[in-house]
């Protein structure tokens, strides 16, 4: 196997398929952390809370985007009537997200 030039930039190893071999280093991974604020808040009148999943990708250009499983709550107690979106936020920093107003559809 040929090495792959990756510069001094860092990389993410879960596993040891691209270490052939390794002294005196371990593979760590930084351990998760709970923002002091939240990044996504239900802020948006289609919006009373989250679901369970969400996707983020970062761009090329540095911007991070995230789809994410939002629910509306019906205006009746029968909850077979609420209602589940795909919401959508961007970001240039991965803090501070901006929901954009998209039309699918001719659907708000």
């Amino acid at each position: 196997m040929q090495p792959i030039d990756i510069g001094s930039s860092k990389q993410l190893f879960v596993d040891d398929k691209f270490i052939a071999s390794s002294r005196g280093v371990a593979l760590v991974m930084n351990p998760p952390y709970p923002s002091p604020e939240p990044v996504l808040t239900a802020d948006v009148p289609w919006e009373d809370s989250f679901g369970i999943y969400s996707s983020v990708l970062q761009e090329d250009d540095g911007r991070i985007r995230i789809w994410y499983h939002a629910c509306k709550k019906s205006d009746t107690s029968d909850s077979r009537l609420d209602r589940a979106y795909v919401g959508y936020a961007e970001s240039t920093d991965g803090i501070h997200f901006e929901k954009p107003e998209l039309q699918y559809n001719g659907f708000r």
